[in-house]
């Protein structure tokens, strides 16, 4: 079966379930043609607290405006294991931070394993600049109690930002 023809079905499906807490999508091998399907389902569910998108082939493109589509309730948040890179740190981030601020009860921010193969391109490498793209929405997070940056080659660089982002606050980081 034609697999945007599929996850299409489950957003308009996804529309209908306005109490919705969980969604899980992990494994599914989406791009970004397939998440695009669930972006305006998403404003259905305005109760969403944990969303996981672990483990697709998801790149930059649509991340911007996953993250804007996204509730303010929504306190768990798993990117992890795709091919987001800084790009895909810019897009979540803004270039202010402004685009996450929104999610004011977010606890959890998972972005492990996103670009750290060196034979992608620049901009799906993560290391220290796709940390140094999220810095700015640190401060913007204020429920914000553990960060997942694991196994991105991220240099001392972007660990020191990171650090000086979140001084002072009690949130458990793992780069």
């Amino acid at each position: 079966q034609d697999s945007i023809g599929w996850h299409a079905e489950c957003a308009r499906a996804l529309a209908s379930f306005g109490e919705l807490r969980t969604l899980l999508l992990g494994g599914n091998q989406m791009k970004e043609r397939c998440l695009a399907c669930y972006i305006p389902a998403l404003a259905s569910c305005p109760k969403l607290e944990h969303l996981s998108l672990y483990g697709n082939q998801l790149g930059f493109e649509c991340i911007g405006a996953l993250v804007a589509a996204l509730p303010p309730t929504l306190k768990h948040l798993d990117l992890s294991c795709n091919l987001l890179g800084a790009a895909g740190m810019e897009a979540l981030a803004g270039s202010d931070g402004g685009n996450i601020a929104h999610l004011t009860n977010l606890q959890t921010l998972k972005l492990g394993t996103n670009g750290w193969d060196p034979s992608l391109d620049e901009s799906r490498i993560f290391r220290s600049k796709g940390c140094l793209a999220l810095v700015p929405a640190l401060s913007r997070l204020p429920a914000l109690t553990e960060l997942l940056l694991e196994n991105n080659f991220v240099e001392a660089e972007g660990v020191e930002a990171v650090r000086r982002a979140l001084e002072g606050r009690s949130v458990q980081v793992n780069c």
